[in-house]
This record gives structure tokens, sequence and C-alpha cells, in this order.
């Protein structure tokens, strides 16, 4: 019989006292860092290029209001009057029901990505994705 050698991938991953992600060690010793605010709020994060990735939050209502260092300037990311996200960095667009559920994933030229059907009880009972989700 002829040895054979496996290769295990791991990750690392560092938390803080609250179990909040802090930073990320890859397999091939690749980091991504996250600083936070004392809300909890990620207000940075230094990635695999070691670039810095400002999120920028609204102090009135303690959610992010835009990205900064994106390749084609800032990224607003929108919400509806529930406080549910509607629209991502990446301009994906997020549709819920009455309850807040999330129902519809769709890009952004609205092309449905993803659908979600709960049950009575309003667990997730499916996911159907149409297409890879970014």
């Amino acid at each position: 019989m002829v040895p054979r050698t496996v290769w295990v991938r791991f990750d690392d991953y560092a938390h803080d006292d609250l179990d909040r992600l802090e930073d990320v060690t890859y397999y091939n010793d690749d980091t991504e860092v996250f600083t936070m605010d004392t809300l909890g709020n990620r207000t940075n994060v230094n990635d695999r290029n070691d670039a810095d990735i400002p999120y920028v939050v609204d102090t009135d209502t303690n959610r992010y209001d835009r990205i900064d260092n994106e390749p084609t300037g800032p990224a607003t990311i929108g919400y509806d009057e529930a406080g549910n996200m509607t629209q991502d960095k990446d301009g994906n667009y997020y549709s819920y029901d009455y309850e807040n559920r999330l129902v519809k994933i769709e890009d952004s030229g609205y092309t449905e990505m993803a659908t979600f059907d709960y049950d009575a009880l309003g667990r997730r009972i499916r996911k159907i994705s149409c297409f890879n989700i970014k």
C-alpha cells in the first residue's frame, strides 16, 4: 500500500470577551482584522490585501450607513422603515414579508438570487438559491 498525504486546512478565528470576531488567520497566513466601537458595530476591516475598509455607522439609528473603501467609491446601504436592510454594499436587494422575514434576494439587475419560505411558526424551512450568492 502506498502512503497517502492528507492536507487539512485550518483557519483560526479570534474573539473578544463579548464573543465578537476580532481577527481571522487563514490557512495560508493571510489575515483580516476587525475593529468595533463600544456598541459592537464594525468600524474597520483590515483585509487580506492589507487594505483598510472603514464602515460608517449612523449614530441616530445605530446602523451601517456606508462602507467607504470600495473600488467604485463609497457603497451606501439601504434600509426600510422597519430597519431591515434593503440594499447591501454589493448592490443586492433584499425583500421582506409582513413579519419582517427575509423572503427574496435579487442582484443589482433585479435577477432573483434566492428565495426563502417559512412555516406557520415563523421558522425558515426552505432556501432556494438561483445563482451563486456573492
